[in-house]
């Protein structure tokens, strides 16, 4: 108080327990001046002499917001001579919300988490895998939501655009509302020795970034984010046995996303492939991971997941089937095609014009699990030089194809 001349007291008084856990409380305030001579002036009203400052509580993730009141219920005062002073509030009823850790929009399962795990929840659910029901269903359902506005406008529908939805959440890291996704749970990145479900691998160089697993489970999908990612990728490679890959860069945090929107593909138990991702970096001893999410076919997240970062080539020994984009692109006259197979096959390079007609077959042979490249100088099985143009090259070897576009310059 600014004036030392003012006292005040007051006692706390607890009341009865309600069903949910909570007090009914009383609180008795008495403010007293001890010179007789100065006061409160009756000629104003002091509506605003009562303020209240409180706290607001951050509760656990797996508890829901709760509210409490805070209710003036008697406030009386007087002059030094005994006349009646109007100290009463405006507004006599105080609203205090005790906020949940997390929002809950997308969270679907509840943990406080807005993951790679709530994806493959909804995913279940879309293909009729698994159902949703209940408070699953109400944290799935934010579709359509605004940008801008505080909340989603649930549609009583859980589908592929709340599946689209939750996954951008994740991607940027921001809700429809601008308030941030600071969920997140971060596998460990120590060295467990054996003891581990997963290790992850991730192998940075100045060409781009290779992850590969060693997992002891069959992985279903897979989180993971870097920092120090200056520049976009060109694209991303991944795992035909895990499905597709979502990326997306915000300032310099990159974050992907790995898994397969039909809940049929899984990274089986062994040495594997996860993902290629060519891009141009700088400094990649700057480039740090930040976190690691993996999840198996029984929807359980990985708890003891290690992983670790090698500035250097990946492995020369193919984990799976990648077709690499040529180089150099753009080109003039020659250029290199390189792939790589993890098993004994027949495969075959083929180059069409952009009508879909064949203009030379590349490479076609039947060769053993390795890496391999092989060369285009711009002529066509006639010999005949080809123009200018945009040309689309394939792999073919067994059920993997894979198509990439190259730049022929004159």
């Amino acid at each position: 108080m600014a004036d030392e001349n003012w006292v005040l007291d007051y006692n706390l008084f607890r009341g009865p327990i309600t069903g949910n856990g909570a007090s009914v409380d009383s609180v008795y305030v008495l403010l007293y001046n001890l010179d007789q001579y100065t006061g409160l002036d009756p000629a104003h009203d002091y509506n605003d002499l009562l303020k209240v400052k409180y706290r607001v509580a951050k509760l656990p993730a797996l508890n829901d917001t709760l509210k409490s009141s805070l209710i003036i219920s008697n406030a009386q005062a007087t002059t030094q001579n005994g006349y009646p002073v109007n100290i009463t509030s405006l507004d006599n009823e105080l609203t205090v919300m005790a906020l949940n850790g997390i929002p809950s929009f997308g969270d679907v399962n509840g943990d406080g988490y807005l993951d790679i795990l709530d994806l493959i929840m909804v995913v279940d659910h879309i293909v009729g895998r698994d159902s949703l029901s209940g408070d699953y269903f109400t944290r799935a359902d934010i579709s359509p939501w605004l940008e801008g506005t505080p909340a989603p406008e649930p549609d009583g529908l859980v589908n592929v655009q709340d599946l689209s939805l939750i996954q951008n959440i994740i991607l940027t890291g921001i809700y429809p509302d601008d308030s941030p996704n600071g969920g997140g749970n971060n596998s460990p990145i120590v060295k467990l020795s054996d003891d581990y479900d997963a290790k992850v691998i991730f192998y940075v160089n100045k060409a781009g970034i290779s992850v590969y697993i060693d997992n002891k489970v069959n992985i279903r999908g897979c989180q993971f984010e870097l920092n120090s990612i200056n520049k976009n990728p060109d694209n991303m490679f991944v795992s035909k046995n895990l499905g597709k890959g979502y990326y997306s860069r915000t300032n310099s945090l990159l974050r992907a996303l790995l898994y397969d929107r039909q809940a049929e593909k899984y990274i089986a138990a062994g040495k594997n492939f996860v993902a290629d991702i060519p891009m141009q970096i700088e400094k990649p001893e700057e480039v740090t991971v930040e976190k690691v999410i993996l999840v198996d076919i029984n929807k359980n997240r990985l708890e003891r997941t290690e992983v670790e970062i090698v500035y250097g080539a990946a492995p020369e020994l193919p984990l799976d089937y990648i077709l690499y984009q040529n180089y150099p692109n753009p080109f003039n006259p020659n250029t290199t095609v390189k792939f790589q197979v993890p098993q004994s096959c027949y495969v075959k390079i083929i180059i069409y014009n952009m009508l879909g007609q064949e203009v030379k077959k590349l490479f076609s042979e039947k060769i053993t699990r390795g890496t391999y490249s092989a060369q285009w100088d711009g002529l066509n099985g006639d010999g005949e030089r080809m123009a200018s143009g945009t040309y689309i090259y394939r792999i073919i070897a067994g059920d993997f194809i894979q198509s990439k576009k190259m730049l022929l310059l004159k």
